[in-house]
């Protein structure tokens, strides 16, 4: 037994995040360059259908640890935000039943 109370970090019990907080927006990192000098602006572009994936190893000089800090850098760039709420209303229930009644007993 320890006869001493144990010293933990006050921020260990903190919240970090407020049920009031919004989410934060999904931007690039502005300040981003990759291993060749390249900002996220220029991931936007895939005239080869390579767009921040694995495929852009092919001849590119990319490794996939590049790639995956162009991701993370730039989720905006490289089309990894999620999508809007769509602001159209969902369809209403239907009145009918999905599943046939099963049959009394």
């Amino acid at each position: 037994p320890v006869s001493s109370p144990l010293s933990l970090p006050t921020d260990l019990f903190r919240p970090t995040l407020s049920l009031s907080e919004a989410p934060t927006p999904c931007r690039d990192n502005p300040h981003f360059r990759d291993r060749f000098g390249f900002d996220c602006h220029l991931h936007t572009f895939s005239p080869d259908g390579f767009r921040c994936g694995n495929d852009m190893t092919v001849g590119t000089g990319y490794r996939p640890a590049d790639i995956a800090e162009i991701v993370r850098n730039c989720p905006r760039s490289c089309g990894h935000c999620p999508s809007p709420p769509s602001s159209a209303p969902s369809r209403p229930p239907s009145a009918l039943p999905s599943v046939p009644p099963s049959p009394s007993p």
